[in-house]
């Protein structure tokens, strides 16, 4: 599951679930001419509160998929 999350997430697509989601920050923000790609997972759900930005995708899918989890 994690590689299919990663190659949405490569190609170009935003993940939601509820009020977890996770994009690639660089499309949203307007910094297309940054160099380095960001990540960003987001949740607001009431169980769990987090933002982050990740470098590393897998990294990115990685603390998704443990939010997804816990927000069950």
């Amino acid at each position: 599951m994690k590689e299919h999350y990663e190659a949405v997430l490569l190609d170009g697509c935003a993940l939601e679930k509820g009020r977890l989601s996770l994009c690639t920050i660089n499309d949203y923000k307007g910094n297309s001419f940054r160099r380095k790609t960001l990540y960003q997972v987001h949740c607001d759900d009431t169980k769990v509160k987090h933002s982050e930005f990740y470098e590393s995708s897998s990294q990115a899918v990685k603390k998704f998929l443990e939010l997804k989890r816990k927000i069950r």
